[in-house]
């Protein structure tokens, strides 16, 4: 009996050494008892105990750790609730337990009295089992919105869980082991990405996205700079900085924002009449159906008459708040906007060319155009009709009007080296050029008799030639000096030719042309001093000579008679070298030109041989100009190129004295 005594407790003994560790006996063995543990394979562990006396208990169950001394984490403590009677029970911990780490668990019971607890019992553990996710809430989300991420085995903290959305880690979120709840960051480069929670180690990763933004109505879908826009949909970002919209390729400001709806302002860069409107939002790109449109221009007044150079006031509304971004053609030609208001704007009148001596008003805004009902009529007395001379006259040979066709001598426009003919069409204002059979000085001198022009060479050889309208033919050679920058005009049929420049001596004498005898013959000398570049115009069978310049400039006007007699007539008022003369109705005009030593004017000179006197005529447009042509077709005027300094001005002007010539 003894025997058998001593070997029932040595095999107790054994048993129980091989349970544990002999951390301790249980406190109260008659309440709860530790029994065993078992790893798991998969991951985790499963712990086993025993209801010894069930009567007076609330609540069992177990704790476990990785230090002895403490066992009070609330994480670690696996309630069971009231047992049910004796006997064995169980629970598993499937995470939050590291692979290859030793973890202590024990039983415990709990009653009115007090916590009664079973042995320590020691384990390894081979880690959590992987951590599963179920499903995320809401199924799309949006950035800066709270998620949830529901699963199992995903942790109990920040220390045995990492949370990514793709590679980017994630810092702010909380884990309940079912549950992580983190917001999405607003940093995120894509709108798909992979959600991957790692629990000691063990990963697991889900698929997700942002929702997709919408644009169901846009209102307005017409407005102008500046005003507000709503746009109506569906997942837009709720800041305003959340959000970027796009009028065609151009930024607007996002004022507002709400999931479901922008605010948005026109924005003042939208330079097309139409547009569709992207947002971007929640990492994706989505474009309106609807064409967005900028209100066109309205114009409801201006002025009648206006003058070039002046500032014209257009009335009216929808106009683009930046000065330089409203546009206004008049007659095509682009004025400089110098002023704009809601109701009105303000633009330059240039100089032309208006052809027709009136302009079409025509405003656009970002390509929305609106047209003025009535044309403005343009007051100048002189009116750039032509900005588009195919020739460069710099003081050329002049120009001749044969049988109703005006022709200017003048190299090409790209060519200053050959002189060419240029036959002038005044109902399109184009030019056509013919070459020339001889060589021509740029110093040379024309003139006409009405049905036929005559063109003096200055060159050594003297030469003179003929123009029918048709073709050139060689007349008698010039009798007096070769001589440049000479005078030239015709009386009737006979042409006059004198004074200008040879090797710094200036000539005075003159001489006439008869074309039936193709003779040249000299004539009186004027009474003045030679000069160079002097201008002529013929009235009423009489030529005038005035302006020009020996060694300065003259201000002395000369009439010639046919009787062969010179008479000094009414000074000018000053001296002008470079300037163009000509007739019309009975009146002689010179104008542009320059002082000797001066810059261009625009100035216009009036002689009436009935007083003579000499009276300002209008400006001849607005820049100062000398070196020019002139010419007289069909009663109207006409003064072109020179220039303004040293540019060519390439300009073609037409002239009315009292009015603007009808076209």
């Amino acid at each position: 009996m003894k025997f058998q005594k001593l070997f029932l407790y040595t095999s107790l003994a054994i048993t129980l050494f091989a349970c544990s560790e002999n951390d301790g006996p249980d406190i109260r063995v008659d309440a709860v008892r530790s029994s065993r543990v078992e790893i798991l394979a998969d991951g985790g562990a499963r712990f086993f105990g025993e209801i010894i006396q069930e009567k007076g208990l609330t609540e069992h169950g177990f704790m476990y750790t990785q230090d002895t001394n403490v066992w009070n984490l609330a994480q670690r403590k696996i309630s069971l609730g009231t047992p049910e009677g004796k006997g064995e029970f169980s629970a598993a911990v499937l995470s939050g337990i590291q692979d290859q780490q030793k973890y202590y668990f024990r039983a415990y019971g709990e009653s009115a009295s007090g916590m009664f607890y079973g042995k320590i019992i020691s384990f390894f553990s081979n880690g959590s089992v992987a951590p599963q996710i179920s499903r995320v809430d809401p199924t799309k989300g949006h950035l800066n919105e709270t998620i949830k991420i529901v699963g199992t085995n995903l942790g109990i903290s920040r220390e045995s869980t990492a949370l990514y959305f793709d590679q980017q880690p994630i810092e702010t979120f909380t884990a309940q082991d079912s549950v992580i709840t983190t917001v999405i960051p607003p940093n995120l480069t894509s709108a798909k990405f992979v959600i991957r929670a790692v629990v000691y180690g063990k990963a697991v990763e889900y698929p997700y996205e942002l929702a997709t933004p919408e644009i169901n109505k846009i209102s307005p879908l017409t407005a102008t700079f500046r005003e507000e826009v709503i746009i109506e949909g569906a997942h837009f970002g709720d800041q305003p900085s959340e959000n970027e919209v796009y009028f065609g390729e151009v930024p607007a400001q996002v004022i507002g924002a709400e999931r479901n709806k922008l605010i948005v302002i026109v924005p003042d860069d939208l330079d097309i009449a139409k547009s569709k409107i992207t947002v971007k939002a929640q990492r994706q790109t989505v474009i309106s159906e609807e064409f967005f449109e900028i209100k066109a221009p309205i114009i409801e007044s201006y002025d009648e008459c206006m003058d070039t150079y002046q500032m014209i006031e257009i009335f009216g509304s929808n106009f683009h708040p930046i000065s330089h971004k409203n546009m206004v053609l008049l007659e095509g030609v682009e004025a400089e906007v110098m002023d704009v208001y809601p109701d009105k704007l303000y633009a330059m009148v240039p100089q032309g060319p208006f052809p027709r001596g009136k302009m079409t008003v025509e405003v656009i805004v970002a390509g929305a155009s609106t047209k003025g009902q009535t044309d403005v009529c343009i007051k100048d007395e002189w009116l750039l009709i032509s900005t588009t001379l195919p020739f460069a006259y710099y003081g050329g040979p002049g120009t001749f009007v044969v049988n109703n066709k005006a022709y200017v001598f003048a190299v090409g426009k790209n060519d200053f080296q050959k002189l060419y003919m240029w036959e002038f069409n005044p109902t399109n204002l184009s030019w056509k050029k013919h070459e020339l059979p001889f060589e021509l000085s740029h110093f040379g001198n024309t003139a006409s008799t009405g049905n036929k022009g005559y063109l003096y060479t200055a060159n050594d050889r003297n030469e003179v030639w003929e123009f029918d309208g048709i073709s050139w033919k060689e007349r008698a050679r010039f009798i007096g000096p070769y001589r440049v920058n000479s005078s030239m005009f015709a009386i009737g049929q006979k042409v006059y030719l004198g004074m200008g420049m040879r090797d710094n001596t200036s000539y005075q004498d003159f001489y006439s042309y008869e074309s039936t005898s193709n003779q040249w013959k000299p004539i009186a000398q004027p009474l003045a001093a030679g000069r160079i570049k002097a201008v002529t115009f013929v009235i009423d069978g009489k030529a005038y000579i005035t302006d020009g310049a020996s060694n300065t400039g003259e201000v002395d006007m000369m009439r010639y008679d046919p009787a062969d007699t010179w008479t000094r007539m009414a000074d000018q008022a000053y001296a002008r070298l470079y300037s163009v003369g000509f007739a019309l109705n009975g009146k002689g005009y010179t104008a542009i030109g320059s002082s000797v030593v001066g810059s261009g004017s625009p100035e216009s000179h009036v002689y009436d041989p009935q007083t003579n006197t000499w009276s300002h005529g209008p400006p001849v447009g607005h820049k100062g100009r000398y070196r020019g042509f002139a010419f007289v077709l069909n009663g109207e005027a006409y003064i072109g190129g020179g220039a303004a300094e040293t540019n060519y001005i390439n300009e073609g002007v037409e002239y009315d004295l009292l009015k603007w010539v009808k076209k």
